[in-house]
């Protein structure tokens, strides 16, 4: 009977025109087939301009959707969710694909120095950059400012006119009993991307003859098992220090395989580029012991002598 009352419907719509399409717009969901005997199933009569477009689908897509709002406590057809309309999901891009769109930003300036005397010309430029090193080379007694070396992007405000380590600083210092010896202390973190002008800056305005870098050991670059107990050194020469002899008599070389990065890194690649004696050396653990703060002094005491 149903089908029978179908095809009625169908037949009638069709020779009464537009104007009398209800019954056909209701066959056009299958929910509304199998609600046609009950009195009590929502209708609403398209408008004719509906009708005339051909718009049959969207019309009854929009009827629907406003009686499951309604359902839903929604008031009007407004307020319910429009996949079309709504905000749409995070992007899949990576981060750095989408800036690849966006115009590159301005580059930073480039770090430079402050020296008291303008043409040092070490024959030994000292960097400590580990725990370690830098608190011996506070503890090393008289030493005089000379000068420091500032990055544009790292605030310097609050900093005392002494030198403390327990600021922000990149300071140089010299030795009254081995003029031709400097000190640098680097005490704020040198980013990755700025670690090559860093060393640039420095080396081409001092000009040592040797350098001697003290850094410390990352776990994650290390191949390898560290014990925290147990205190080690190892270091790396550039290849015309190696060829003149090793400074750090009685110091294993680097592992093959570990990693070195950051700024002593990049002041060791540009000795290698400059072609000057350069030696990296790297401790564990990062705090440091007071034993292996003498080895240290040992260390530097036989580099400065």
């Amino acid at each position: 009977m149903r089908g029978e009352a179908a095809v009625r419907w169908i037949a009638g719509a069709a020779a009464n025109g537009p104007n009398s399409s209800p019954s056909l717009l209701a066959l056009t969901n299958p929910t509304a087939l199998a609600q046609e005997n009950n009195p009590s199933w929502p209708y609403v009569q398209p408008h004719p301009s509906l009708a005339r477009q051909g718009s049959h689908s969207l019309w009854w897509r929009r009827v629907v959707a406003e009686e499951q709002g309604a359902a839903k406590g929604a008031t009007s057809y407004s307020d319910m969710e429009d996949v079309l309309t709504e905000q749409p999901p995070p992007s899949r891009f990576f981060l750095e694909d989408l800036n690849n769109f966006a115009p590159p930003s301005p580059p930073l300036p480039s770090p430079f120095l402050l020296l008291s005397n303008p043409n040092p010309n070490p024959n030994l430029l000292i960097i400590s950059i580990s725990p370690p090193s830098l608190s011996l080379l506070h503890h090393i007694s008289p030493k005089t400012l000379i000068g420091t070396l500032i990055l544009p992007e790292i605030p310097l405000s609050g900093n005392p006119l002494l030198p403390s380590p327990r600021h922000r600083s990149f300071n140089l210092f010299s030795l009254p009993a081995s003029p031709s010896t400097l000190l640098a202390a680097v005490q704020y973190p040198v980013s990755g991307e700025r670690s090559h002008a860093v060393a640039k800056t420095l080396l081409d305005e001092l000009r040592p003859e040797r350098v001697v870098v003290f850094d410390s050991i990352q776990r994650l670059n290390f191949r390898g098992r560290l014990s925290t107990d147990e205190a080690v050194a190892f270091k790396i020469e550039t290849s015309r220090q190696r060829s003149e002899g090793s400074v750090l008599k009685g110091v294993d070389y680097f592992p093959s395989g570990s990693v070195i990065d950051g700024l002593a890194a990049a002041i060791l690649a540009r000795c290698q580029v400059k072609k000057i004696k350069g030696t990296l050396c790297v401790s564990w653990p990062d705090s440091g012991s007071c034993n292996f703060v003498k080895i240290l002094h040992n260390i530097a005491s036989a580099l400065v002598s």
